[in-house]
C-alpha cells in the first residue's frame, strides 16, 4: 500500500515539473502596421506672434508647396516672393482653440503694417513683421483693433497662377483672426496705404491693370478711403462732382494747342 502511494506521488510530481508554469500572454498591438491607422501631420508654421499682451498667439504659414498640387488643381507659381504665407492660424493660449484666417486660397504678403508701400522696382517692405524688434508681437491695438494684410486671392489674368501678375487687395480681421474682410476695390492693385488714426480711415492709392494686350501702358493711380467705423464698401476719395469740376478747371487753365 505504501509502494502504490509513493508512485502515485512521483507520478504527479513528474506532471508538475518546472517546464510547465502557467503563463497569460499579453498581446501589443504594433501601431505601425496596424491599416488606416491616421496620424497628426507635422505643420509648417513660422515663430509664433503675440497679439498685443494678450492670450492669443499668431502663426503665419510660410508658402513651400511644390508648384503644382496632387489633385491637378490650380498651382502656385515660382514667381511669388519667398517671404509670403499661405495662411494664418490664431492660438488661444487659455481656451486651447485655434482656427485659421481663411479656407480661401491666397498669397499673404504682409500683415499688420501701419504703412505698407509697394514699387515695382523692388518687393514689398513689412514695418512690422520683419522688424526685428517687433517680429514676436503684433500689436493691433495700435491699429483700433485690427490687423492689416496684403493679399492675392485672384487669378485676375486667368493664368492658372497667383502672382505679382495679379492685384494685391487689402484685407483687415478683429485681433482673434475672425471676420476676414476685403477693404480695397475688387480688380485693383493696392500699391500704397496708410491708417490715419485720428480719423479711423484707410488711405489706399489703387491702380488697375497697366496691360493692354500685352503692352505696358501708364494707368494713373486712383485713391480710395475705408471708414472702419462706418464700414461698407471702399469710397473714391474724389466723388464724380470733384473731379468734373476739377478736369474742366484744368482744361480751362491748360487748354490743348491746336495743330495746324
Amino acid at each position: 500500500m505504501r509502494n502504490i502511494f509513493f508512485l502515485a506521488l512521483c507520478c504527479t510530481l513528474a506532471a508538475c515539473g518546472p517546464g510547465k508554469t502557467d503563463t497569460v500572454e499579453e498581446t501589443i498591438a504594433d501601431t505601425t502596421t496596424v491599416p488606416g491607422k491616421s496620424y497628426t501631420a507635422d505643420l509648417v508654421t513660422a515663430t509664433p506672434i503675440q497679439i498685443d499682451s494678450s492670450e492669443y498667439f499668431m502663426y503665419p504659414m510660410p508658402n513651400g508647396h511644390p508648384e503644382k498640387d496632387e489633385e491637378g488643381g490650380s498651382f502656385l507659381s515660382k514667381d511669388v516672393p519667398n517671404l509670403t504665407y499661405w495662411n494664418v492660424a490664431f492660438y488661444n493660449t487659455l481656451t486651447k482653440k485655434i482656427h485659421l484666417l481663411s479656407d480661401r486660397k491666397m498669397v499673404i504678403n504682409s500683415y499688420n503694417a501701419a504703412y505698407s508701400r509697394y514699387d515695382s522696382s523692388s518687393s514689398y517692405e513689412y514695418p512690422s513683421s520683419d522688424s526685428p524688434n517687433e517680429r514676436n508681437r503684433v500689436n493691433a491695438s495700435q491699429e483700433d483693433g485690427h490687423i492689416f494684410y496684403s493679399i492675392i486671392v485672384d487669378d485676375y489674368n486667368k493664368d492658372n497662377k497667383l502672382d505679382r501678375k495679379d492685384p494685391t487687395y487689402l484685407f483687415m480681421s478683429d485681433n482673434q483672426g475672425n471676420n476676414l474682410k476685403q477693404i480695397s476695390p475688387a480688380g485693383t492693385n493696392v500699391r500704397s496705404w496708410e491708417l490715419i488714426k485720428n480719423s479711423g480711415v484707410v488711405l489706399m492709392q489703387t491702380q488697375r491693370d497697366s496691360t493692354y494686350d500685352g503692352e505696358a501702358i501708364i494707368v494713373p493711380e486712383v485713391p480710395y478711403a475705408y471708414d472702419l467705423k462706418k464700414g461698407g464698401a471702399p469710397e473714391l476719395v474724389f466723388n464724380t462732382e470733384f473731379g468734373t469740376m476739377v478736369n474742366k478747371l484744368y482744361k480751362k487753365q491748360w487748354p490743348v494747342k491746336k495743330k495746324n
